[in-house]
């Protein structure tokens, strides 16, 4: 056992000093107890702090870098919305014009966000993993069964687009000032189309 790893066990608290036996010179019996002690004692410490002893710190993952999650969490919140505006095109043809222009805006927020995102040597998108956000926006949240799809209504793109700027101002809070320059814009964006969409549905 190499002296580091000894003194790391050793000094483990609830170490079972009292059941080690003292070795005799001639390496009988309490010898060979005391080893017996010692390495049910060190599995029990290795495993229990889940070998952390054994591996080096230069090989554990590194976090995913804050800026690509909340990036990523925008884009899947935009995405809804884009998806949003399609559907309410397919179902009310005489509105689809008019709203054409609010679904280019968040074509150009998707393409924004998209082109902050890290890229490898060949140009392929790095993204954290899993690749979908781990708290995805409220505006791309699965609505309940009692209440109608985003889309369906001009009440319903306003909830979506009011969830989203929301969702935006609070993620501009928690990101390098670059992004959160852009997180502001954009959910000043969709701040916009709230009022924008509440004039047409009077």
């Amino acid at each position: 056992m190499g002296a580091e790893l000894w003194k790391a066990v050793s000094g483990a608290p609830g170490f079972p000093w009292n059941a080690v036996p003292v070795a005799r010179r001639d390496g009988g019996a309490a010898g060979v107890a005391r080893r017996s002690v010692l390495g049910g004692v060190l599995a029990t410490v290795a495993g229990a702090a889940g070998c952390r002893l054994l591996v080096p710190t230069d090989q554990r993952p590194a976090p995913p870098d804050p800026d690509v999650v909340v990036t990523m969490r925008a884009l899947a919140a935009e995405q809804a919305l884009i998806d949003a505006y399609a559907l309410f095109a397919e179902r009310h043809g005489s509105l689809a014009n008019r709203l054409a222009a609010f679904r280019r805006r968040h074509t150009a927020h998707r393409e924004a966000l998209h082109a902050r995102l890290p890229v490898d040597a060949s140009g392929r998108v790095v993204t954290p993993t899993p690749a979908a956000p781990a708290t995805p926006s409220a505006s791309a949240s699965p609505e309940t069964s009692s209440s109608p799809r985003t889309g369906d209504s001009l009440a319903s793109l306003v909830a979506a687009e009011h969830a989203a700027a929301e969702d935006r101002l609070a993620d501009a809070l928690h990101a390098s000032p670059t992004l959160a320059e852009v997180l502001a814009s954009i959910g000043a964006c969709e701040a916009a189309h709230v009022e924008l969409l509440a004039g047409l549905d009077g």
